[in-house]
Formats: C-alpha cells, sequence, structure tokens
C-alpha cells in the first residue's frame, strides 16, 4: 500500500516490495546502488502513532532516499520474531529503524546480522546497557522519566485546583466540587520503561499532591477488554476523575470507555490523531522525525567515507550509538 509521493510500501507476512521503478531511477542520479534500504519495522501501535500524521512518513520517506535509501514498510504482530526468524529479508548496508516494542528482539537481530545498522526508535534515555554494545546498533532515546514527573506534577496541580469548590471546575468543568477528586494510572508493560514512565509521574504527581489521590492498575490481558473496562469503572467508583493511560493498542478504547464516565485523560501521542478531545486534557508528544534523520544523516555520511576511502567501518556503522530525541508536554487547549 502506498501513500502519496513520498510513501513508503507496507509488508505485512509477506516478502519485502520495493517501491516503484522511478525510485530507484532516483537513487541512481545520486550515483547510489538501489539495493541500499531503510527498513521500518513495526508494530500495529506503534505504526498507528507515527502513520496518524501523514507528513511524516513523506518527510522520512524523501530523507531517506535523498540520501540513498529505498524506504520500505514492515508491520508485525507484538509477538512476531521475524527479524530472529529470517522472515525479513536483509541486505548488507541496510539500515532498519525499529519500534520500541521490538527493542529486546533487535538487540539480538544485531549480532546476527552485523552489517545491518540498527535504529531502536523511542527508548528511555536509561534503556540499553552502557557498555560492549554491539557496533552496528543505535538508540534514538527519550528523558521520558523527566516529562512524566512534570506530567505528575501538572495533574496534582489540577487535582488541587478541582478541590477548591469554586465554579468552572478545571476536572469537572461547570458542575463544580464534590468530594476530592483522585488521579489514576492504568497502564499495560509492555515495553521497556513502562514501569519507569509510571514511577516517574508518582514522583511527580507526590511532590505536589496526597498519596491517598493516587490510584493504580496493571492490565494483565490486553485481549481482555471486558477487564480492562471494569478497571476503570472500579477507579471511577473510587473517586478517579484524572486517568493517565499508559494503554499503547487500547488507548482509543479506554478514552471511550472514559467518555461514558466524564473521566479526563493524560495520553501519548495524542496530537497525531487528536480523538475523543472531550476527554484528553494533556498528552505527552514524542517528537520522532528529527532525530531519525538525524541518525539516518549521519550513518549515509558515514557510509559515503567509508566507500570514498576504501576503509573499513571501525568502530561502528552510525558515528554515535545514542542520539536525543525531543518531548513535549501539550495541553489540549480545545
Amino acid at each position: 500500500m502506498t501513500r502519496g509521493s513520498g510513501a513508503l510500501t507496507r509488508s505485512r507476512p509477506l516478502p519485502l516490495v520495493l517501491p516503484l521503478a522511478a525510485a530507484a531511477l532516483s537513487l541512481t542520479l545520486f550515483g547510489c546502488s538501489p539495493s541500499e534500504r531503510l527498513v521500518v519495522y513495526t508494530d500495529p501501535y506503534w505504526l498507528e502513532v507515527l502513520e496518524a500524521g501523514e507528513r511524516f512518513w513523506d518527510e522520512l520517506s524523501a530523507e531517506a532516499r535523498s540520501l540513498g535509501y529505498i524506504p520500505v514498510l514492515r508491520e508485525e504482530a507484538l509477538e512476531s520474531q521475524a527479524l530472529l526468524s529470517g522472515a525479513v529479508a536483509l541486505r548488507s548496508g541496510d539500515i532498519v529503524l525499529a519500534s520500541p516494542f521490538f527493542a529486546s528482539q533487535v538487540l539480538r537481530a544485531a549480532e546476527k546480522y552485523g552489517d545491518v545498522l540498527f535504529v531502536i526508535a523511542g527508548v528511555p534515555e536509561s534503556f540499553g546497557p552502557e557498555d560492549s554494545l554491539p557496533h552496528n546498533i543505535c538508540f534514538l532515546t527519550f528523558d521520558y522519566e523527566r516529562v512524566f514527573r512534570v506530567a505528575g506534577r501538572e495533574a496534582a496541580g489540577l487535582l488541587a485546583e478541582s478541590g477548591r469548590g469554586e465554579g468552572n471546575d478545571p476536572v469537572r468543568g461547570a458542575e463544580g466540587a464534590g468530594a476530592a477528586a483522585k488521579c489514576g494510572i492504568l497502564y499495560l508493560d509492555l515495553s521497556e520503561g513502562t514501569s519507569d514512565h509510571v514511577a516517574a509521574f508518582r514522583e511527580g504527581f507526590l511532590s505536589g499532591g496526597d498519596a491517598g489521590r493516587l490510584v493504580q492498575r496493571e492490565i494483565r490481558d490486553r485481549r481482555d477488554r471486558a477487564q480492562v473496562k471494569r478497571n476503570l469503572e472500579e477507579m471511577e467508583m473510587e473517586g478517579v476523575e484524572v486517568y493517565l493511560l499508559l494503554t499503547h493498542e487500547l488507548t482509543v478504547y479506554c478514552l471511550d470507555v472514559l467518555r461514558t464516565l466524564n473521566g479526563r485523560a493524560i495520553i501519548q501521542d495524542w496530537a497525531r490523531a487528536p480523538a475523543f478531545p472531550e476527554t484528553v486534557i494533556m498528552s505527552v508528544e514524542t517528537m520522532y522525525s528529527d532525530g531519525i534523520r538525524d541518525i539516518i544523516s549521519a550513518a549515509a555520511t558515514r557510509r559515503d567515507t567509508v566507500e570514498a576511502d576504501g576503509a573499513s567501518a571501525g568502530g561502528g556503522l552510525c558515528p554515535e550509538n545514542r542520539y536525543e530525541g525531543r518531548l513535549e508536554l501539550v495541553w489540549n487547549e480545545g
């Protein structure tokens, strides 16, 4: 499936498919072989987050082609081991940009494919071993702990204002205050760092709020939506009115439930697909584009230098093994 003039080619469990022949022609004009690819290896949730902004793919595709790479999209289920099983046919010189949910798999795959550069995007700043990283792996990291601490303080501030009994309550709206509102955390621990996000939010909340006004639940089975709904309903019965949702692909479902409960939510990456504006009050936005472009550009520069000098890759396929991405805490002003 293609999107726009710079669209990526999506491949489900089928062999990777190259875009139109025009892409290969454009690479020839740059003097590069059309065999090198940027393979975006994603799960359905991460794809949904990124794909919601059509311009993201257009920009990434254009950047990849300008640097001599053919962009290809590969979507896999969270349980997939396609990189390790060989289902993804990688070639020397490829760059694999992987979802953070596949981080542990990618660390192992990097040892199997020594001439492929693996980039794990969207991981916490603390993720990954500090020593003995494979020479062909790098991280696009984000200081999630800092921004979730800020979000926790902001949530505590909202509840403090909500408890004053004044009109146009920031949580309850025109209904005003009743019993002291609480903040709830509902999370699905799928990826490295989710528990750190929860801990950071708690720390921020407790710096300005009462521990008795904080309720926490973990989703044990993401397939059991009835239980997810019960979790939200039970939290609502305990007095929760502001919810931090770290619920990945279940977030839209949770927002739909919260709409009927008149709850307010803090989520991740809402601005790319702003559904349920009456429910979302705040969002932690991960700004992927700049960091990803920096990594691809750095890898291409190193590749071109190695080819020109006739030298080996030396210390690695990318000049650095960590690049810092940007986060924003965005309020829904609607």
